[in-house]
């Protein structure tokens, strides 16, 4: 409403008995109301709910990929010899490098090199036969460290 309509309002419901400019001085100190303003449905797939069910799905599927990456990783490494497994738990959940594993085991540095590259090419080979990527893998071995 313009002020005059809102001070006939004033006047004639509510039977306010103000002058004019008394309710011009009231006006003066009250807020300013925007018009609202209405915006497409479109934005609001672009916001995120407040109940964050899309993490928790992601969370489940993070999961999964997790147990079918470790299933995959212990079915390959047990089909690999004791020495091998044990130079790869040697290098990764040891954190040894490669000169300080062949001096334990008493095996050529340079060959080690080639045999840790050979390990790794089977154990990515035998992973993704599995069905489950090196990412996956990764992703088990990062959040495992």
């Amino acid at each position: 409403y313009s002020r005059r309509e809102a001070f006939e309002i004033l006047r004639d419901r509510y039977r306010a008995d103000a002058s004019d400019e008394e309710l011009d001085a009231i006006a003066g100190t009250l807020k300013v109301r925007t018009n609202r303003r209405f915006e497409d449905d479109s934005l609001l797939s672009r916001l995120a709910g407040p109940d964050r069910s899309d993490q928790r799905v992601i969370d489940s599927e993070r999961r999964e990929s997790a147990v079918r990456a470790e299933r995959a990783l212990r079915r390959v490494l047990s089909g690999l010899t004791a020495e091998d497994r044990l130079i790869l738990k040697l290098r990764f959940a040891d954190s040894l490098t490669i000169r300080a594993i062949s001096r334990s085991l008493g095996l050529p540095q340079r060959q080690m090199y080639t045999r840790m590259q050979q390990l790794l090419i089977e154990v990515r080979r035998g992973v993704e036969r599995l069905g489950v990527s090196c990412d996956e893998v990764m992703d088990l071995v990062g959040r495992a460290a």
